[in-house]
């Protein structure tokens, strides 16, 4: 799922506790959600992510547990891909036939080897 309007990349904090190796965590900040209130977010840096067959430079995410919105979709949502995401690439969005892709694939750098020995993120 895409929201052009968000200004940071969302990722579901089901999501990222499996996969704590490709988070580091940053720091808390302030956010507005869907229905205006605020609230305190923790935000990662997200390493490397592979979207659309091509591997996104790390870039800042939020993490937001999505457990009640992915109750009533029949497809989970793991990340709300935002601007922080969205920015790095052209998109082309073709929301009658259900399809997109990556028409300008993100610049990067590939990672030296890196390994993991984190705790899982609590």
């Amino acid at each position: 799922m895409s929201s052009t309007g968000a200004g940071i990349t969302v990722v579901d904090v089901g999501f990222l506790m499996p996969n704590v190796c490709g988070f580091q965590e940053v720091q808390s900040t302030f956010g507005t959600d869907a229905t205006g209130s605020r609230v305190e977010t923790r935000t990662f840096i997200m390493v490397g992510p592979e979207i659309g067959g091509y591997r996104f430079p790390a870039h800042r995410v939020a993490a937001v547990d999505l457990s009640n919105a992915n109750e009533s979709l029949e497809t989970r949502m793991d990340m709300i891909l935002g601007y922080t995401t969205l920015r790095q690439a052209n998109w082309l969005m073709d929301f009658p036939a259900k399809r997109w892709a990556v028409t300008r694939p993100p610049r990067t750098q590939e990672l030296a080897g890196a390994t993991c020995d984190a705790d899982p993120v609590k």
